[in-house]
């Protein structure tokens, strides 16, 4: 029984913790660089938020 509790605590902070972990994986890809005043084609844009909030 002990076991048992121990594998389901386990399998439920599997799922608590996965979506987060999968979010934070995102690849990152260079943007080409920008000509005269324009953005290039292919810029990517990322938002980056502070852990706490701020």
């Amino acid at each position: 029984m002990k076991r048992l509790k121990l594998f389901a605590g386990l399998v439920a902070a599997l799922f608590v913790t996965a979506p987060v972990a999968t979010d934070a994986q995102r690849q990152f890809v260079a943007s080409d660089a920008p000509t005269g005043d324009t953005w290039a084609a292919n810029t990517h844009w990322y938002q980056m938020k502070m852990k706490n909030g701020g």
